[in-house]
């Protein structure tokens, strides 16, 4: 692996990491070298955005075709008032920039599409669906199967919401629901309202277990 040595900064920075035996220098230093891509910067994203780059996960990519709304920041917590009407991207890249200088971000004002999922997925270690809509899901499951990537999904709902994720031998997101529902047949957030904490929750808790 390129980079194993920490320098001074980053022992420090990382040092409650280090002193653990499950992750030591070693562990730390892989965390450095992964790329990961997170698709949606909203709600669910905003957390695993967070602690993923102040874990020092040294690459992340930033998908999400949207612009940050103020009835977003009840929970979107990368985003802040004066970032109302830009990219999301583009806030939570200067969000992590901020926050964690080891960290490089590739942001990608894009919605992933049959077109551009999979040669958006490969290269990464890691893919985390943070989107909100079904269409996403499936291509994201499908790109991952195809490229062999592990795939991190959640889901909110008012109060509740699901964690789990597929690794390229295990089932994957099809196997757990083979059809899509009918278009409007799901409420979303705008209709039925979210928990403000609840992406912060769900979020974290997928973040620990990538």
């Amino acid at each position: 692996m390129a980079g194993l040595s920490l320098d001074a900064t980053q022992l420090d920075r990382y040092s409650r990491h280090v002193i653990m035996d499950e992750v030591g220098p070693e562990g730390q230093a892989a965390l450095l070298n992964a790329r990961v891509l997170v698709v949606g910067c909203g709600g669910l994203g905003s957390p695993v955005v967070q602690y993923l780059a102040a874990a020092g996960v040294g690459g992340l990519t930033l998908a999400d075709d949207d612009a940050v709304e103020r009835s977003n920041l009840q929970r979107q917590v990368v985003h802040a008032d004066a970032d109302v009407g830009r990219p999301k991207v583009e806030s939570a890249r200067e969000y992590v920039e901020a926050l964690n200088p080891d960290v490089a971000v590739d942001a990608r004002r894009t919605r992933v599409e049959r077109s551009n999922a999979a040669a958006l997925v490969e290269g990464h270690d890691v893919v985390v669906d943070a989107s909100d809509n079904f269409p996403t899901r499936y291509l994201l499951n499908d790109a991952c199967r195809l490229t062999g990537v592990p795939l991190a999904h959640g889901a909110i709902y008012k109060f509740e919401g699901q964690v789990t994720t597929l690794v390229p031998d295990g089932p994957c997101y099809r196997c757990l629901f083979p059809e899509a529902p009918e278009p409007g047949s799901i409420p979303d957030c705008a209709t039925t309202g979210v928990l403000g904490v609840l992406p912060g929750t769900v979020g974290r808790y997928r973040q620990q277990r990538l």
